[in-house]
């Protein structure tokens, strides 16, 4: 199997914080071994979903969040000190408020 990097962006994704909800974006990077870029997608969307960092209670969830794949790049090994899959987010503040 070829080994990929995925860097993702998720947008509009809801947050408690401070007792109330608020939309954050993040960039992420998951590392995963597939045949093809296309099942690296899949794979790192599985990863993504089973992330309990990204668990959003079913009455806060709206069309508006989203998963894009900026690139999905093929790689020869994973950076030292970086876990097999990759871990981590890079969260900002989206503009605008929950709907």
């Amino acid at each position: 199997m070829k080994l990929f990097r995925c860097l993702i962006e998720g947008i509009n994704f809801p947050f408690e914080l401070e007792g109330r909800f608020e939309l954050f974006g993040f960039y992420t990077t998951r590392f995963v071994r597939a045949e093809t870029p296309q099942d690296a997608e899949l794979l790192a969307l599985e990863m993504l979903r089973a992330d309990p960092k990204l668990d959003v209670p079913a009455s806060k969830r709206t069309q508006d969040t989203k998963v894009y794949f900026e690139e999905i790049e093929e790689i020869d090994s994973i950076p030292e000190g970086v876990s097999e899959s990759g871990t981590g987010y890079a969260f900002f503040r989206m503009e605008s408020e929950p709907g």
